[in-house]
């Protein structure tokens, strides 16, 4: 997941940013001044505002939370105790400390939503000035969508992709090992850590009596109650990708990691070097020999960009062939373009792109729309200007047409999220084809490695 630069590891480390900001705000202290909790609440929103601009998501598993949050340990300080210092005078004048009263509390948490909006609002404020919906996609049945690029039925369809609709405890079964053992990025290098996790919660709960190991076994309770709650939130709120849980990892970790200091100190042996050699045999199985044999991590940055494990076959080739794209005319600044159609991952192309998710038109329905005829169901039956269709797409500078079929099969297959535009089809292009106004460009091997993906070159003029 790491890997491959999705959000959700930068709206991980915000999470737990915030966490941390909090704890620190509210643990040692002795009856702060207002300045010292608006200098708290500033840097807490900062962070919150920053989860908020990653993603949507951030507003709703990190910003809303953390707000709560803050105004409970305002109201009521000793919730933090169990993260309270071994300096025993410090403890003292934490439990001296008997909180902020409610008007106080109210201004530190309109300076916190202050932050919070100064940092993630020009995102917002972005959303609004291009098309008028600050949350876009989100809310277009109140604020509708200026471009007039979202409509009711893409915003249905959009809905239903985006959500989930069996609750049952089947669901919850096929979550929770879909998390563990059915995705594609599990690996089996990881296969011992959840067994770590496993044991050391199981120590906690063997030495939960042991008055010395209490404060640990209380920390414990609260991590493990993150993690619960935000199970909860992605189970009912989310159409529940693995990788939204990615932001639990580093809580996780601290949990685990704190379970077994539990268990090594522990007055039972079996205990203690159970988990102590499982823990030691997972972490080294899973961190050396990933990185000797398993996913590349110790490779260098440039043969990362050459994986084909990473990137497809066709944008390595056009990596590796910028040439492609120099016309006769062309100075180095002016190369042409590749339009890519049912391909997720533009930024692996070092070339210019013109590009469409599967919710919005593709640029390339407008360039054919001056030349084509339509039946009644819309679909493209004749190609009546071919020059109309080849002018258009000189005049917006696109070399080739890359077309991956077998991501749009995917994305027009039961249940998943469809493509906006049911006339790009196979027999689009076979219409391309015969009007000359497209080729086939077949470079030797590409057939092989990238089976469902085909390349056309605009037929100069």
């Amino acid at each position: 997941v790491f890997s491959n630069g999705l959000n959700d590891a930068v709206l991980g480390l915000a999470g737990f940013t915030v966490f941390y900001t909090l704890l620190l705000s509210f643990a040692e202290t002795n009856a702060p001044t207002l300045r010292t909790r608006l200098y708290n609440s500033i840097l807490t929103g900062i962070v919150a505002g920053f989860a908020a601009s990653v993603k949507y998501t951030g507003v709703v598993f990190i910003c809303i939370p953390s707000f709560i949050a803050l105004g409970v340990l305002l109201l009521k300080p000793s919730l933090v105790k169990p993260f309270e210092s071994r300096d025993s005078k410090a403890n003292e004048r934490m439990n001296a400390y008997r909180g902020e009263n409610v008007l106080t509390a109210l201004l530190v948490l309109i300076v916190f939503v202050l932050a919070g909006t100064a940092v993630a609002g020009g995102w917002y404020a972005k959303n609004y000035a291009a098309s008028g919906n600050p949350v876009f996609p989100l809310g277009y049945k109140v604020f509708g969508d200026s471009t007039h690029t979202w409509n009711d039925s893409v915003d249905a369809r959009w809905k239903k992709a985006h959500s989930s609709s069996d609750f049952g405890s089947k669901a919850i079964v096929e979550s929770t090992a879909r998390i563990f053992c059915r995705e594609d990025f599990d690996s089996p290098f990881y296969i011992f850590v959840p067994l770590v996790g496993i044991l050391s919660l199981l120590g906690v709960f063997i030495c939960r009596k042991d008055t010395e190991l209490k404060t640990l076994s209380l920390k414990i309770s609260l991590l493990f109650g993150i993690v619960v709650v935000f199970w909860i939130m992605w189970f009912f709120l989310t159409h529940r990708l693995t990788r939204f849980l990615l932001p639990l990892a580093p809580f996780s970790a601290l949990m685990i990691g704190t379970g077994i200091d539990v268990s090594l100190k522990s007055n039972s042996r079996i205990l203690k070097y159970g988990v102590l050699g499982t823990a030691l045999f997972s972490f080294l199985y899973s961190g050396l020999l990933i990185d000797v044999i398993g996913q590349g991590r110790l490779a260098p940055l440039r043969a990362l960009e050459q994986d084909p494990d990473r990137f497809s076959a066709v944008a390595l080739y056009f990596n590796e062939h910028p040439e492609l794209l120099k016309s006769d005319l062309a100075t180095s600044n002016d190369d042409q373009k590749i339009l890519l159609v049912g391909e997720a991952k533009a930024c692996a192309y070092h070339a210019r792109v013109l590009y469409s998710t599967c919710w919005n038109d593709s640029p390339l329905i407008s360039m054919i729309e001056p030349g084509i005829e339509r039946d009644s169901d819309g679909r493209v039956v004749r190609i009546s200007d071919a020059n109309a269709i080849s002018n258009a797409l000189h005049e917006a500078g696109v070399a080739f047409i890359v077309v991956d079929f077998g991501e749009l099969a995917r994305f027009r297959s039961e249940g998943n999220y469809g493509f906006n535009n049911p006339e790009i089809d196979q027999n689009l292009f076979m219409l391309l084809l015969a009007a000359n106004i497209l080729e086939l460009h077949n470079p030797k091997g590409l057939e092989e490695n990238a089976p469902s993906s085909q390349i056309f070159r605009v037929v100069r003029q």
